[in-house]
């Protein structure tokens, strides 16, 4: 996180150089038919607690969908498909293909033809 910090830091620096400065919107109220479905909105009281949290927000979101797409259960089963078919493609059959034919028939039904693949091999 402390490059995030420092990013951040960074970009502050470089805003100091824009000719306008900015400045914080006015607080507004809810009706009150909303207040009881609607959580209360955050108030900041400097501008830079506002994109403080604005950038923190965006880079903690970036960061989970990451994660949760790239720590799927079947993302090295992915990757070990694609290392199989490139390898079968390129006639360079390395010796750490751990994955074979019924792995690849068990996960992609339907999207690829195993025996006409078979008979490539």
């Amino acid at each position: 996180m402390n490059i995030l910090r420092f990013f951040f830091q960074s970009v502050e620096a470089e805003a100091k150089l824009l000719p306008d400065k900015p400045s914080l919107t006015r607080q507004r109220k809810l009706p009150a038919r909303f207040t009881d479905c609607l959580p209360t909105p955050a108030r900041y009281k400097t501008v830079h607690d506002l994109y403080h949290h604005q950038y923190f927000e965006v880079i903690e979101k970036v960061i989970n969908l990451l994660e949760s797409r790239f720590k799927q259960s079947v993302f090295l089963l992915l990757c070990k498909v694609e290392q199989f078919i490139l390898s079968a493609a390129n006639g360079t059959k390395s010796s750490d293909d751990d994955v074979n034919l019924n792995d690849i028939r068990e996960f992609l039904v339907g999207d690829l033809d195993i025996e006409r693949l078979e008979r490539e091999l």
